[in-house]
């Protein structure tokens, strides 16, 4: 029982200094102004890898701090074959600063071949967003879609290659 006793007090003075010892160094940051950032956007791109078709999209994106959301939707085409997709994505920006920033983030797409089979994915999007001497807003990203699962009738299945649409984007 002393043991036991003796390793709660050590658990909890441990504990106790190391919020103090973060409590008294946190700075306050009262004099930055928080980034905010929306925007609507078209971009274009290719993919998905290693197919090579043209990929239009238009979205919404919008971003407080390190933290960010992005809805859209495209369509990839090869005239016979047509993709209509929508995905909603988290954006986590690493070190927020509208004139350049990377980010990383998360989310789900839903999309169709053209009205024959629907398709469910996880998405995991890479990225730099910057700004223009213009003050316009751009983006280089990699979104990969893996893996991606068929859902049509009397079949589910899952397809096990990483789908990549490299694009670029430019705010509105």
């Amino acid at each position: 029982m002393d043991m036991i006793m003796k390793s709660i007090i050590l658990a909890v003075a441990t504990a106790l200094t190391l919020t103090s010892s973060y409590a008294f160094s946190a700075e306050t940051t009262t004099d930055i102004e928080p980034i905010r950032n929306d925007y609507g956007y078209a971009g274009f791109g290719l993919g998905p890898f290693p197919l090579i078709v043209p990929v239009f999209s238009a979205g919404y994106r919008t971003q407080h701090g390190h933290h960010g959301a992005d809805v859209f939707g495209s369509v990839s085409t090869l005239v016979f074959v047509t993709q209509l997709k929508a995905a909603a994505q988290y954006l986590y920006y690493f070190q927020p600063d509208l004139s350049s920033q990377f980010y990383a983030g998360g989310g789900l797409g839903v999309s169709t071949l053209f009205k024959k089979n629907a398709y469910v994915s996880p998405e995991l999007v890479f990225g730099k967003q910057y700004t223009t001497d213009k003050g316009e807003t751009r983006f280089l990203q990699a979104q990969i879609s893996f893996p991606t699962f068929r859902c049509a009738p009397h079949t589910h299945r899952p397809f096990y290659m990483p789908l990549v649409v490299i694009s670029y984007g430019i705010g509105f």
